[in-house]
C-alpha cells in the first residue's frame, strides 16, 4: 500500500508546462536585436528568428528604457547556445512582458 502511496504521489507534483517550445535543430538564423520607435514614449526592440522550415519567429518587447532589456538579451542567448540541439523551452514566469508572434511562414 505505501508503494501505490509514493507512486500516487509522484504524480500529484505540480509540474508547469512551458508557455513555448521551439525546435532547435531547425534554427537557421538568428538577427541582431533591433529597435524602432513606435510612439514617442516607447521603444521597441526585437530579433527574428529563421527556421530551415520557412518559419520565421519575432520576439519583441516595448519599453521606453534606452538600453535593450535583460531579458531580451537572455532569450537571445537561449537560442543561440540551442543552436542544433532538441528543443528549446521558454516559462511564462521567465518571459515578463516578451511577446513572441510567428511573423511568416512559407508555404512549400
Amino acid at each position: 500500500m505505501k508503494i501505490l502511496q509514493k507512486i500516487k504521489s509522484l504524480f500529484n507534483c505540480s509540474v508547469i508546462p512551458p508557455e513555448h517550445i521551439f525546435n532547435g535543430i531547425g534554427i537557421e538564423y538568428i538577427t541582431p536585436i533591433e529597435k524602432s520607435r513606435d510612439k514617442p514614449d516607447e521603444v521597441r526592440y526585437y530579433f527574428m528568428i529563421h527556421f530551415q522550415s520557412g518559419l520565421v519567429i519575432k520576439v519583441q518587447i516595448y519599453t521606453s528604457e534606452i538600453e535593450v532589456p535583460p531579458i531580451l538579451l537572455s532569450i537571445r542567448e537561449l537560442f543561440i547556445n540551442g543552436i542544433g540541439h532538441s528543443y528549446i523551452t521558454l516559462y511564462q514566469d521567465e518571459m515578463m512582458d516578451v511577446q513572441i508572434i510567428r511573423y511568416y511562414h512559407k508555404e512549400f
